[in-house]
């Protein structure tokens, strides 16, 4: 198992809510976001079962933050599915929160 930890700044847009989608297990993705009222930051912990996906994940959140700055802590638990799948699980959990309030 593998665990990648990310950091993104100038993150303005604060969340209100916590959402979690997926489950946990074979070929499952679990994906929790929660807000960071700290600070501007986003932190992402990944934890994968597939080796070698670092750049793969780093790539995918990039674009997401790069869309969506939003102020959050994300966990994703990942068993092997597609960045595809994976960007679309992160995206139904931040539409589960439904309350992005603007700067």
């Amino acid at each position: 198992m593998e665990v990648y930890k990310f950091k993104y700044e100038n993150c303005s847009q604060k969340v209100r809510g916590k959402s979690q989608v997926g489950a946990v297990g074979p070929r499952n993705l679990e994906v929790i976001i929660e807000p960071n009222d700290k600070s501007n930051e986003s932190q992402v912990i990944i934890r994968t079962g597939i080796t070698g996906r670092e750049s793969i994940y780093k790539n995918l959140l990039d674009r997401f933050f790069t869309k969506y700055p939003v102020s959050i802590q994300m966990v994703v638990n990942d068993f092997g599915n597609t960045p595809g799948i994976v960007e679309l699980r992160i995206l139904e959990a931040l539409e589960g929160i439904r309350d992005v309030a603007e700067r």
